[in-house]
């Protein structure tokens, strides 16, 4: 939970193959997060394995996306949603 605290990293939460590749395709994700004690070695081996090996899509939508979580790190707030720092403590 503390990677995604880390200015510039998007961990993606690993458990089957699927999220290994979306989490590299729809969201860029540039770490990976795998329940240690819920995959065997080989298991996470090949999670690894699909997500370096998955491009990231460029699509629009994803990569507004990205930008929101740069603008929110950068400055707390997503201006092009009006959302703020300060909201998501209420």
């Amino acid at each position: 939970m503390a990677a995604n605290k880390v200015a510039g990293a998007r961990a993606a939460l690993v458990w089957n193959l699927d999220t290994a590749r979306l989490g590299r395709e729809h969201n860029d994700a540039n770490l990976i997060a795998i329940g240690a004690r819920q995959h065997t070695v080989d298991e996470a081996k090949s999670f690894i394995d699909a997500f370096i090996a998955q491009p990231f899509t460029h699509e629009a939508r994803h990569e507004r996306r990205i930008a929101q979580l740069a603008e929110y790190e950068a400055t707390g707030a997503i201006a092009s949603v009006g959302f703020t720092a300060l909201q998501a403590a209420d």
